[in-house]
């Protein structure tokens, strides 16, 4: 991978931000890395401006470094910090990217920088994990979800959620909706169904632990059973054709 060929995921964040942001794209991408994102949208014509930030003293050399000889050190700038304090009001900014953290971290991070995210503000995301949570706080916070996917990349399922902050409140999310996300349950991709197969094994592999150890009565047994019984149910919708693992 690299600034001119992008990962599968980071092609569809890239992807996403050009379909959705109001133009010209005004971006930062936090947890940068080497920049690839950036330069990517940077080389492409798609971006006017962004900051890349990083909080790690070696992601940031080496974004600084890809950044420079790119030669976009014109329009991206490249900047030390912990999440959305690298971004000033100044940057006038109409959209973030975060991507390969979990979706606690996602969420803190947002919450941290709550004041930078004004009405027509668009995330896409990319949670590891947790993805639940950070669709909770996005619902509650005013996101309105625009669209969302799971994509195969090396192996591994990753979602990733587009959304735009929104001057009302909106409308409240079912939890099975939070859970496997309303756009995702409209339109599975084989990845989705791939990625709940796998959430599916590892729960079932938890309920047979705590058979042995606690009563099938306990809290986190009925949490576990109900948890499978949940995704059960979703993957019981896949088309009879669509392979999964």
């Amino acid at each position: 991978m690299n600034s001119e060929k992008l990962s599968t995921r980071l092609h569809q964040v890239a992807a996403y931000l050009i379909e959705y942001a109001n133009e010209p794209l005004r971006l930062a991408d936090i947890g940068s890395d080497h920049a690839y994102l950036p330069c990517y949208l940077g080389l492409n014509n798609h971006l006017e401006f962004a900051v890349a930030g990083e909080v790690v003293e070696g992601p940031f050399q080496s974004a600084t470094n890809e950044v420079a000889a790119r030669q976009l050190t014109d329009i991206i700038a490249v900047r030390k910090g912990d999440g959305l304090a690298v971004v000033t009001p100044e940057d006038h900014l109409n959209a973030i990217s975060i991507c390969g953290m979990g979706g606690s971290l996602i969420r803190d991070i947002l919450a941290k920088g709550e004041d930078l995210l004004t009405p027509e503000m668009l995330v896409v995301l990319q949670p590891n994990m947790a993805s639940f949570q950070l669709r909770q706080w996005l619902n509650l916070n005013q996101f309105e979800f625009l669209t969302e996917t799971v994509v195969t990349d090396h192996q591994r399922q990753y979602e990733i959620i587009v959304a735009r902050k929104v001057a009302e409140p909106v409308e409240s999310l079912s939890l099975k909706a939070l859970q496997f996300g309303p756009f995702n349950l409209q339109h599975p991709t084989t990845a989705f169904y791939e990625k709940w197969q796998g959430e599916l094994a590892v729960l079932q592999q938890v309920r047979q632990q705590l058979e042995q150890t606690v009563d099938a009565t306990h809290t986190k047994a009925q949490a576990v059973r109900e948890q499978i019984e949940l995704i059960e149910a979703v993957l019981s919708e896949a088309p009879t054709d669509m392979t999964t693992t």
